[in-house]
């Protein structure tokens, strides 16, 4: 009449994020694969779900179930949300309509480098060092601030003193910044809704990930260059792919015949020396790899730049917090000392 659940039950049950890309990654590439192979895929993403975590083997197990209704591949990134990311939801309804899914999944999967991931996990990194730090300064500043400076004002009182200047200007700044503590409500809030909320973490990262987007899409056009597609043509089914509304609008306006260098420059994906390099090499997909590679690297040297420049503008906040502090803690200690020895009236 009533059973318990199992470990496993209870584990699928649990909530979860979208998928990771490294798990996006394995679940295009074995759609891919099938298509390739001509395998049917719905027996192999159920095997697989028994051995996912929660929320990822409910999607495989959907994805599973849609195709064996009879949906198209290129309708399981629509069909199951969060299976996905959506380079690679791009990449899969892309190959899905073109023919093209296993060079298109694979020259996706492939711009998926270490470097990007150790980018991804170096980004991560700062954002919870600068949340932790922030806590902790918050709490050792209010304990200083609430219970040590009435002691020190007391304290000079009773000899008659002032506090140092150093001491005086650092309470009147944390007494100005409590003031801006109801901040941390909103701020609080935002982080719970971006970290539970992969919808709304997608709306907001995705103005910073444009750029890469981009040279994804660059990447997809080139594939269908070499299997002898015409770029416009590949153009207009690559933007009806698309879940940026902005750049599947420059798509097509790619999406007309014509050099393909000039069109697609006209159209804001390439810029006018990057469209002439392409039309002078009449259109070769080979070129067109070497323009949205270059545009990575670049992409990947302005980001480890910005890190560092984040960091470093993050340990010297934290290290002049620090000293400031500390000096506004000692300031008062070294006044009473000498005030004490005699050795300043």
């Amino acid at each position: 009449m009533f059973r318990l659940p199992t470990p496993r039950a209870i584990w699928r049950s649990l909530p979860g994020r979208w998928a990771s890309r490294v798990e996006s990654a394995q679940a295009a590439t074995l759609l891919a694969a099938c298509r390739a192979l001509d395998v049917t895929p719905a027996p192999l993403l159920e095997a697989w779900a028994r051995d996912s975590r929660g929320r990822q083997g409910r999607r495989l197990v959907k994805a599973a179930r849609s195709l064996q209704a009879g949906f198209p591949l290129a309708a399981v990134p629509d069909q199951v949300p969060g299976l996905l990311c959506d380079d690679h939801a791009v990449a899969v309804r892309f190959g899905g309509r073109t023919g093209l899914l296993a060079p298109v999944v694979r020259a996706a999967v492939a711009a998926d480098t270490g470097v990007d991931a150790e980018r991804r996990r170096r980004a991560r990194g700062l954002v919870w060092f600068a949340t932790i730090w922030c806590i902790l300064a918050m709490l050792v500043t209010m304990f200083l601030v609430i219970k040590i400076a009435p002691q020190f004002k007391k304290i000079v009182e009773d000899f008659d003193a002032s506090l140092s200047p150093v001491t005086q200007r650092w309470i009147d700044t944390c007494s100005w910044a409590a003031g801006f503590t109801w901040l941390l409500v909103p701020l609080a809030v935002l982080g719970l809704v971006l970290r539970f909320s992969p919808a709304v973490r997608r709306e907001f990262a995705r103005p910073f990930t444009r750029r890469r987007r981009t040279a994804a899409a660059l990447d997809t056009l080139a594939v269908a260059a070499a299997a002898g597609q015409p770029i416009h043509a590949a153009a207009a089914a690559l933007a009806a792919s698309q879940t940026d509304g902005r750049l599947a609008v420059r798509l097509g306006r790619a999406a007309i015949e014509g050099p393909a260098g000039k069109t697609l420059a006209a159209a804001g994906l390439l810029t006018a020396a990057e469209g002439g390099e392409l039309d002078a090499a009449a259109g070769d997909p080979a070129t067109l790899e070497r323009i949205a590679a270059r545009r990575r690297d670049a992409l990947r040297r302005r980001s480890a730049a910005g890190q560092g420049a984040i960091s470093l503008g993050l340990l010297a906040v934290a290290g002049a917090f620090v000293f400031w502090t500390a000096l506004a803690i000692l300031m008062p200690l070294i006044d009473w000392i000498e005030q004490l020895a005699g050795v300043r009236p």
